[in-house]
């Protein structure tokens, strides 16, 4: 064997390591991770990211609509996408589109996309506290998508394309890609990108396509979303300054090496960030900001 070969094994090794830590479901092994060396895993696991066409230098921005607060976070959102030329997919709750008509309305007519998020949330403590999506049975599951979608048909006019699980990866199930194609639903986003062998390129399950939601680089077993950043007791970060330094890291990161990018906000957090409509800006001009049903098209017309 030649130092060629062994450079090369060392090399898959390395890989099939860093392959095994995101695949861990252990806490033990996640939180030492997490204490230890957040960023250089970050880093050397979406290494390994392949270029995708049409995934590659693409990027997507979904909001999650779930509490009322949110919903009256919508018109000042809203009007900063419409300052950043940006447009977004937003994930809604049945209850809260029949709640608020005109709010969810704003969103359509705005030129933004709405995905399924079922019609109660199940493990929400202000629509429904005593379920969990993953528990119910696939009954249950499908009749939460249907009245959602059934809200949005008749209230807003509009039949999302599109679903998110409750509380995505961690009520997550492998059963809603059974559910939604019976439906006529084509994608979801309802995974981290930690985790899955495609290392957050959007890839098929069954007849659905999955877009990976991008994970934060000191904690890369949780999405970068908002509600890690500033609510939890766990994972908060410093400040907002600290937030914003992470966002802009991943947009270079992620545009210098091709690497498709899937931010998931909560409205109600991002109307209060002072550097988010700058840090939205940097995201416009560094990739190409899509809704999901708009990669999704692209995704299908090259296929």
């Amino acid at each position: 064997m030649n130092e060629g070969d062994l450079l090369g094994e060392a090399r898959d090794s390395r890989s099939q390591f860093i392959e095994s830590i995101g695949q861990s479901k252990s806490y033990f092994v996640r939180a030492l991770v997490t204490a230890l060396f957040s960023k250089r895993f970050h880093k050397a696991y979406f290494a390994g990211t392949q270029r995708l066409k049409p995934f590659s230098g693409t990027g997507t921005i979904s909001f999650d609509c779930d509490h009322s607060p949110d919903i009256a976070a919508l018109p000042q959102l809203l009007s900063i996408l419409s300052r950043c030329h940006v447009r977004a997919t937003f994930s809604c709750v049945g209850k809260l589109v029949e709640l608020h008509p005109v709010e969810h309305s704003a969103i359509l007519e705005e030129g933004h996309e709405i995905m399924n998020h079922t019609f109660s949330h199940p493990f929400n403590e202000e629509l429904n506290s005593t379920n969990r999506f993953d528990r119910l049975s696939t009954e249950a599951q499908t009749e939460e998508i249907v009245k959602c979608h059934e809200s949005c048909k008749s209230i807003l006019r509009y039949e999302p394309k599109g679903f998110r699980t409750p509380h995505f990866a961690v009520q997550h199930t492998k059963a809603i890609y059974d559910i939604l194609p019976k439906l006529g639903y084509k994608y979801s986003s309802s995974t981290l990108a930690v985790g899955c062998t495609s290392h957050g390129m959007p890839f098929k399950e069954g007849e659905i396509l999955e877009f990976p939601v991008s994970v934060c680089p000191k904690h890369p077993f949780q999405a970068f979303d908002t509600y890690h950043a500033f609510r939890s007791r766990i994972t908060k970060h410093r400040n907002e300054e600290d937030f914003l330094n992470e966002f802009a890291g991943i947009v270079d990161f992620c545009s210098k090496r091709g690497i498709y990018v899937n931010f998931y906000f909560d409205p109600q957090d991002v109307v209060t960030i002072r550097g988010f409509e700058k840090a939205l800006m940097t995201v416009k001009e560094n990739l190409d900001m899509l809704t999901y049903e708009q990669l999704y098209s692209r995704w299908h017309h090259e296929a």
